[in-house]
């Protein structure tokens, strides 16, 4: 078992449900419960570190995926999550807003990180959708059009 089978797993969930989701009802909402209930706030930071390393050591095999602007928003988040005051920020905004959480929680949960997380779910769906060839912009001209690609998550050394 690889380091990236975990990480690969969860992001192709991530992006199948985004997909799915542009195919049934066009573009994605930042409101829909449903993603963040199921996909957004179900992951803990170690999750969430995985996926982002795995896009990390991806980029450095295959630069041409990422451009430098969405490089350096993984980066961010990278640090952020590597935090080791990140897992106390999320306890204390959790007493703070009176929430009993049945999980981990993430620091990307915070308010203030909230629009890095939107930006990257976006950046890890249409990266999701150019390695595995799938045309499927973020549109509701896109309903009813999902193809499902192939299978070329492979693109880098496990």
């Amino acid at each position: 078992m690889s380091k990236y089978d975990q990480p690969i797993d969860q992001w192709q969930d991530l992006a199948k449900y985004l997909n799915n989701y542009i195919n049934h009802s066009g573009q994605i909402q930042r409101n829909d419960r449903v993603l963040w209930t199921n996909y957004l706030h179900k992951y803990n930071n170690t999750d969430w570190l995985g996926i982002v390393k795995t896009v990390l050591d991806l980029d450095e095999q295959h630069p041409e995926y990422l451009d430098l602007g969405n490089t350096s928003l993984f980066e961010d988040i990278y640090h952020k999550l590597k935090d080791p005051n990140s897992d106390l920020k999320v306890e204390r905004q959790n007493i703070k807003a009176k929430r009993v959480m049945d999980r981990a929680g993430s620091v990307l949960d915070l308010p203030e990180n909230k629009q890095d997380m939107w930006k990257m779910i976006m950046v890890l769906r249409e990266l999701w959708c150019k390695i595995q060839d799938i045309d499927l912009p973020n549109s509701d001209l896109s309903i009813g059009k999902l193809d499902e690609g192939g299978n070329n998550i492979f693109l880098f050394n496990r």
